[in-house]
């Protein structure tokens, strides 16, 4: 798996199967997510891609998110997937 940190270092795809979101504990319903995306994209040989966010989306719009408590870290969460 290629992990890219920030969309200036991206290459543009011509074709890609992609899911989007922050992913803070990924339980039975990401897995399941993530594994229709690998499945479609292997069917259609193109990569699966997933967008996620650091900070936490919530970290940036809303002022009290510093009471937002996160599952786990961005490393951790790249380990899992």
């Amino acid at each position: 798996m290629e992990i890219i940190r920030g969309l200036k270092r991206f290459e543009p795809l011509p074709s890609s199967v992609l899911t989007i979101g922050s992913y803070d504990g990924i339980h039975r319903g990401h897995h399941e997510i993530l594994s229709a995306v690998v499945n479609h994209a292997h069917a259609r040989s193109v990569p699966s891609v997933l967008v996620t966010f650091d900070p936490h989306p919530r970290h940036i719009l809303d002022p009290n998110a510093d009471k937002l408590s996160l599952i786990m870290s961005m490393d951790q969460k790249m380990e899992i997937v």
